[in-house]
């Protein structure tokens, strides 16, 4: 299972989603035969939502990224968890849907916010930016565009001091 699962990743980083599918779909298979458990499927589903997004299939990507978010709770598994809600709000932002993204969105900030996760807050700012202009609230959109513009400057000074400090 591990090997269909980590050839699926290979997959993804060389930017073969189709092939990636069909390794997530192995490794989902012998997970379920194998009984594995709520943790293992949902990391797999996890990265199965992701190779169909890539695909351009996000309607199946959406349901992934429900089964995952639901296998996470059910085994009370946090990095699951996190990574469903973001993943959820990032494939109803491309769908279109931002009603339905803008809590999944802002829960993902919260989270990255609590755990210092700033190299992931940036995008995550400015996805909450779109959303929010989508709906037409452009006071929200720019008060997270700036967040996004003041943490890239201040990722950028971090990376700079420790590049000089090297």
């Amino acid at each position: 299972t591990y090997a269909f699962r980590y050839a699926g990743d290979a997959s993804i980083a060389m930017s073969n989603p189709t092939q990636a599918l069909e390794y997530y779909n192995q490794a989902l298979e012998l997970t379920r035969s194998l009984d594995l458990g709520p943790t293992s499927v949902a990391d797999i589903i996890n990265s199965r939502g992701n190779a169909l997004k890539r695909l351009g299939r996000h309607a199946e990507a959406l349901e992934d990224y429900k089964v995952c978010l639901a296998n996470s709770e059910k085994a009370n598994y946090p990095g699951g968890i996190s990574t469903a809600i973001a993943n959820l709000g990032e494939i109803n932002l491309l769908m279109g849907n931002y009603a339905a993204a803008l809590p999944y969105q802002l829960k993902t900030i919260e989270l990255q916010e609590q755990a210092k996760d700033l190299g992931n807050l940036t995008e995550n700012y400015g996805h909450a930016s779109t959303i929010y202009e989508r709906l037409g609230d452009y006071k929200m959109a720019l008060l997270y565009q700036k967040k996004a513009r003041m943490m890239r400057d201040s990722t950028a000074s971090i990376q700079s001091d420790v590049a000089m400090s090297e």
